[in-house]
């Protein structure tokens, strides 16, 4: 999360991790304006929203 985090990101991108089993876990992202999940914001959201707003 620190790499997509560290750079210029929407306000909408908000980061949401689930622990699976023994330590494992997965990360993904979710817009909270259009309530969709992002594995790869990055590849979405500076390409193709017309709603997205650095911090």
């Amino acid at each position: 999360m620190p790499w997509i985090l560290a750079g210029e990101h929407c306000k909408y991108l908000k980061p949401r991790k689930d622990f699976i089993l023994r330590g494992s876990s997965q990360t993904w992202f979710t817009c909270e304006l259009l309530d969709i999940c992002l594995e790869r914001p990055y590849e979405f959201c500076d390409a193709h929203c017309q709603h997205y707003i650095p911090v």
